[in-house]
């Protein structure tokens, strides 16, 4: 049984043509940077394996773990999914968020920079989200 992902499944072929960037990977792109703003480490992470075009197996995290995987400012652990408006958590996602939010982190699927800061606020509070929005 092939356990892998769509975007796992991608990377095994390669399209010919290349193409624009998808609606999850623009709102991705948008959350770096505002994460970079407020001072968070930023680390991307790749979940499953699959292999480069000189078939080596490449590994990554286990399948469902979030898109970024980040230190806020305090050194709160948390974890972002980036979602485009329309896109699901798959059953493998939900449960990462719920071991995340166990554990006592936090967990933000964001399909937007506005859903990260909310979330973000709801969490901390505006005043500490704009503090971390105004350090250089």
């Amino acid at each position: 049984m092939d356990t892998r992902n769509d975007t796992q499944r991608a990377h095994l072929h390669p399209p010919t043509k290349k193409r624009g960037k998808t609606p999850e990977a623009k709102v991705s792109l948008q959350l770096d940077a505002y994460l970079k703003k407020i001072g968070a480490i930023n680390i991307r992470t790749n979940a499953g394996s699959w292999q480069d075009e000189n078939g080596k197996m490449i590994m990554g995290a286990k399948a469902g773990t979030s898109d970024k995987t980040c230190c806020l400012p305090g050194g709160i652990f948390c974890a972002v999914e980036a979602k485009s408006a329309n896109g699901k958590l798959s059953e493998a996602q939900e449960r990462y968020a719920a071991r995340v939010r166990h554990l006592g982190g936090l967990y933000i699927v964001a399909r937007s920079v506005s859903n990260l800061r909310v979330a973000l606020v709801i969490y901390f509070g505006e005043d500490i989200v704009s503090r971390w929005e105004q350090k250089k």
